[in-house]
């Protein structure tokens, strides 16, 4: 080889290996990697349904939000998620606002709200500016970001280990309570005891409560507290519904790029509530009635136990307001 061609072949092999520095692999987008903290002990239906909603945000984004979640007690103990949130100690979680009642009273309108109906509280969180008047409130006391996490279903009332014939049974009873649930069974003239999910058992079994409350019951018998207790009350409307809420930290939130905070968005309220048009529920009554009776007439047993739940409902049906709350 030539002096010549030996330049040329140093040359372009500088150029080569200046093109690797200047023009380097074009690097995929940024994935962000947060942690997730919860109040709920592990295998319970919340933290189930909160992992779950992890998922959908991973999912929604791509790939871009991953979420390693851990359950009460891993990092801070239940009770803390909020105040850990807004500190930096977790990205974002699942929670109560009945956990932050000690913080901010009115918060604790962000759950169970006694006197008011599931139906009620989500469409005035979506519709009726319920959502953005607790989200302010907690973005101030803790500097986090609020969304809904999971609707649940109404909650029950109260399991017990004494009968609850009247109200003086519920006045004698020493209840396991928080949140407004709470503080109206003290206005009510009960003693209550604020005590954390996981220890609601143990406190029933050793006789240090009577009753207690804690979610609906998908979610009450993987801890156990059914059989502790052996009495379960339900209410729709003396219970009202809780609502698990995913709050971030405010840190975290504002580093996401619009499109992946849409993502968040999207997850919280993937799941729509609606209530039945009054003229569909109607029509499957009639439909359901008719049916029964056309059977009844073909069975005798049939006939003998739609007979006396047909004459229950009608005594009992003018207590049932079911289209109170359509528009």
């Amino acid at each position: 080889m030539n002096n010549k061609a030996k330049v040329v072949v140093t040359i372009s092999a500088i150029v080569v290996m200046v093109g690797f520095v200047v023009w380097p692999c074009a690097a995929g987008p940024k994935v962000f990697n947060l942690k997730a903290i919860s109040s709920w002990p592990a295998g319970i239906g919340l933290q189930t349904l909160a992992e779950k909603q992890y998922k959908m945000i991973e999912a929604y984004s791509g790939g871009r939000i991953k979420i390693k979640s851990f359950t009460a007690g891993e990092i801070v103990p239940g009770l803390e998620v909020w105040e850990a949130i807004g500190k930096g100690i977790a990205d974002l979680g699942n929670t109560c606002n009945c956990y932050s009642i000690g913080d901010s009273y009115a918060s604790a309108f962000g759950c169970a709200t006694p006197g008011i109906r599931e139906v009620e509280k989500i469409t005035w969180f979506k519709h009726g500016g319920g959502m953005k008047l607790l989200g302010e409130l907690m973005e101030k006391t803790y500097n986090v970001k609020v969304f809904i996490s999971q609707p649940d279903t109404t909650e029950t009332f109260l399991y017990s280990k004494k009968p609850i014939n009247n109200l003086n049974d519920l006045k004698a009873l020493k209840i396991r309570s928080v949140g407004l649930r709470g503080d109206v069974f003290k206005h009510m003239g009960c003693a209550v005891v604020s005590l954390a999910g996981g220890e609601i058992v143990p406190a029933l079994e050793r006789g240090a409560i009577d009753a207690a409350e804690f979610t609906s019951m998908s979610v009450d018998l993987a801890l156990g507290i059914p059989e502790a207790a052996g009495y379960v009350y339900i209410s729709d409307v003396a219970a009202g519904a809780s609502n698990p809420v995913l709050p971030f930290n405010m840190k975290t939130w504002n580093k996401l790029p619009d499109d992946l905070k849409e993502v968040v968005e999207r997850a919280s309220w993937e799941i729509k509530v609606r209530m039945v048009p009054k003229e569909v529920s109607e029509a499957v009554k009639k439909g359901a009635f008719e049916l029964y009776e056309i059977k009844a007439k073909k069975d005798p047993e049939f006939a003998r136990l739609w007979g006396s739940l047909k004459k229950w409902h009608e005594d009992f049906e003018k207590y049932l307001p079911i289209y109170e709350l359509i528009p």
